[in-house]
């Protein structure tokens, strides 16, 4: 992926007040858009890629871009921040579960010893969504930006499920990154799977994707995959998901809001997440 800088020209800098501002986080870049919350159309989106094998370098990187992007210092109506990464877990809320999302975390995780937890309660799932990312990260957020509300990058994704935005029947979110892929199964607002899988590989990832059909009892056919991320419409795996009669679509941003025509280059699928944050 390269870098896509798209900028309206009506974007106001003087008007960033009536602006909502969105950031995502990643090992594989850091990516924010705006959105002029009054005329409900997306102004400004950049991505500036990068490749970090190790999450302990991620703060550094941010504070770098955030630094020199001066449009990230103005005043916005509202500032939110998505985590993207794999140390997550739906957490479901019944009696007798004890266990506090951090030591939930831990237990599942290896995690970093500056690692600082955050969670979310999700009322149309009846769980908490609970991750952990870098104490760093946190105290740059809380010195650049003030007052924001902290996403983990898959909760778009509850938000658009709530809303009844897909068919009847059992349908599958796939979200990629560069090394893994989370794989979101439901039904209506029936949350039936939700869990990560680090692959190497198309073969990796089909295999990983049909052995939870199977372990669901769910034949691969009658599943509709909406996918996202990373994933290239060009890519090779759209031939293994013909070849096993997968039924696949690539996510597309929200029609209910305008989109600058400089949005015309950017790959939907690829930033729905930031750009569509609220779902």
């Amino acid at each position: 992926m390269h870098e896509l800088i798209c900028t309206d020209e009506t974007f106001d800098p003087n008007f960033t007040i009536e602006y909502k501002l969105s950031i995502q986080v990643s090992l594989d870049g850091f990516s924010f858009c705006i959105l002029d919350d009054i005329r409900k159309k997306y102004l400004v989106f950049k991505h500036f890629p990068f490749r970090l094998s190790n999450a302990s370098f991620l703060p550094r990187k941010t504070k770098e871009i955030v630094e020199q992007e001066d449009i990230l210092s103005l005043t916005y109506k509202s500032t939110q921040i998505l985590i993207e990464n794999a140390s997550f877990a739906a957490i479901p809320n019944i009696s007798g579960f004890q266990e506090t999302p951090e030591l939930f975390l831990r237990q599942n995780f290896n995690l970093p010893s500056n690692t600082v937890f955050h969670s979310s309660h999700h009322e149309a799932f009846d769980f908490t969504l609970a991750f952990g990312y870098s104490g760093l990260l946190k105290s740059l957020f809380d010195e650049k930006f003030g007052q924001y509300k902290l996403l983990h990058y898959l909760e778009p994704s509850f938000k658009k499920i709530a809303k009844n935005s897909f068919k009847k029947g059992v349908n599958c979110i796939i979200n990629a990154t560069s090394q893994y892929f989370c794989v979101l199964v439901f039904e209506e607002k029936n949350l039936l799977f939700l869990n990560s899988f680090i692959y190497k590989n198309n073969n990796d990832f089909l295999y990983y994707l049909l052995f939870t059909m199977e372990n669901l009892g769910i034949k691969p056919n009658d599943l509709q995959i909406y996918l996202s991320g990373i994933l290239n419409e060009k890519d090779s795996l759209n031939l293994l998901f013909e070849k096993y009669n997968l039924n696949s679509n690539y996510l597309k941003f929200n029609r209910s809001y305008q989109y600058s025509y400089t949005f015309e280059s950017i790959p939907e699928h690829a930033f729905l997440n930031v750009i569509n944050s609220e779902g």
